[in-house]
């Protein structure tokens, strides 16, 4: 994705933003499902876009990192001092106390390499290259329902590849519903995945189980 032109990627975004607002006002009752995977259509080209205009480079070197939701709703943060152009709706932003976002019936949660693992939106700045680098590479953002509705109960997960992923919620470690049961980092992450070295390097599940232990596959 980081090596898409910056005008691509804006006319992406363009036609995301399109999509994800006649869902809203006109085909959200008959496809909830559409409420998880648009904004995160939306959020995977908001980090494109972040990457590429190089907003956060703790490095000083001609790759951007990746963002939080924070971050690319154009919030400032611990690591952007200066809020910047918000790359993604400004109703996409975490409440401030919050590390999830709560919108039409689902929470989102991005998850980015840090000292400490998979971090969210209180991610600090690190001065550590191996981490920094990794930021570089790597994000996953997960959506899940707040509640079973209109018959929708499968969780769906999109990462730097820019494809979402969708498993049935019904896997040995699942049940990801509301604020008291929300999926791990590594969730979707293909469960035989073992790279102490590269630890945020693992592929989504395709067809397999994820570190959850639910079968996650591709999804239009």
């Amino acid at each position: 994705m980081k090596k898409i032109p910056i005008i691509f990627l804006t006319i992406f975004l363009l036609l995301g933003l399109i999509a994800l607002f006649q869902n809203s006002v006109s085909i959200k009752k008959n496809t909830p499902e559409g409420n998880a995977k648009n904004p995160l259509y939306l959020t995977a080209m908001g980090q494109g876009l972040f990457s590429n205009q190089v907003i956060l480079n703790q490095d000083k070197d001609e790759d951007g990192e990746y963002g939080t939701l924070r971050e690319l709703s154009g919030s400032s943060s611990s690591r952007v001092k200066t809020a910047a152009s918000s790359l993604i709706p400004r109703t996409f932003c975490p409440p401030e106390k919050s590390t999830r976002l709560v919108r039409h019936g689902y929470i989102f949660q991005m998850f980015l390499p840090g000292e400490k693992g998979w971090e969210s939106e209180k991610i600090k700045t690190t001065n550590k290259q191996e981490i920094i680098d990794a930021q570089e590479k790597h994000f996953i953002c997960y959506a899940w329902p707040k509640k079973i509705y209109n018959g929708s109960q499968r969780i769906f997960v999109i990462n730097e590849e820019g494809d979402i992923y969708a498993s049935d919620n019904e896997g040995a470690k699942q049940g990801y519903y509301g604020e008291k049961k929300a999926p791990r980092p590594d969730a979707a992450i293909d469960e035989k995945f073992k790279d102490l070295k590269n630890p945020f390097s693992g592929s989504l599940a395709d067809g397999v189980r994820g570190k959850d232990g639910g079968i996650w596959r591709a999804v239009d």
